[in-house]
């Protein structure tokens, strides 16, 4: 008569060695997915240091020149990509005209930035760059959801977007003449920086525009009709 032993003892092994098989696949997928986030969490972190990076340029080139840089295009030659376009006020970081290099001008996942700048009308007299920057008037300004616009005080001068891994680039929509209307609330990743002429000056630039604020003129009043709320 044979024995049951020798079968019996092979289907335990063969249990154990399914069961090593199971433990070993949840143990890769789980790594796998703690590398992607892992991953995912260091470009949002690149992102970040980059839009920073980015302000910090644009407060010195205010600072030079009195004004921020207009926007790059994207479709310009890849001889002139990176420079500023007269004009332009949203498109790619110009990179080239702040001294900066092509990967400045693009997010932790290897996509150009969103630039959007607010068109600023100098004021009649300037001693200085700086001073010309702070006491220029706003026209048709960037607008965000909830943000208080303060006239010539303050405003929203720039924003630096990012659709992260979804390449949802954080707005609302536009207006009736096309400007960016920027989302409060920000998520899926996406990534948004925008600062007020004075925080830019202020944070960035390590210099006040409070001593050069002058009061409105009539005839030069700026649109007014902006959400109200808080602003970064």
């Amino acid at each position: 008569m044979k024995s049951l032993k020798p079968h019996a003892h092979s289907g335990f092994i063969l249990i154990e060695v399914m069961i090593a098989l199971i433990l070993f696949g949840m143990m890769t997928y789980g790594g796998i997915g703690l590398y992607r986030e892992v991953q995912r969490h260091k470009k949002q972190t690149e992102t970040r240091d980059r839009q920073e990076k980015i302000l910090r340029s644009l407060a010195s080139h205010a600072l030079i020149y009195g004004r921020l840089p207009w926007a790059g295009s994207r479709e310009a030659p890849l001889v002139t990509q990176g420079q500023e376009q007269t004009g332009l006020t949203e498109g790619i970081i110009p990179f080239k005209t702040l001294g900066l290099q092509l990967v400045d001008s693009q997010d932790g996942f290897g996509r150009f930035f969103t630039y959007a700048i607010t068109v600023t009308r100098p004021a009649a007299v300037s001693i200085s760059p700086w001073e010309e920057y702070c006491r220029a008037y706003p026209v048709n300004p960037l607008r965000c959801e909830g943000y208080r616009f303060e006239g010539d005080k303050d405003f929203i001068i720039v924003a630096i977007l990012s659709g992260g891994e979804q390449r949802q680039v954080p707005v609302l929509g536009r207006d009736e003449e096309g400007h960016l209307i920027l989302q409060a609330n920000i998520q899926n990743g996406t990534s948004q920086v925008w600062v007020t002429r004075n925080t830019l000056a202020s944070v960035y630039g390590g210099l006040s525009c409070a001593p050069f604020h002058q009061p409105l003129p009539d005839n030069k009043a700026a649109n007014t009709s902006i959400p109200r709320g808080f602003g970064r």
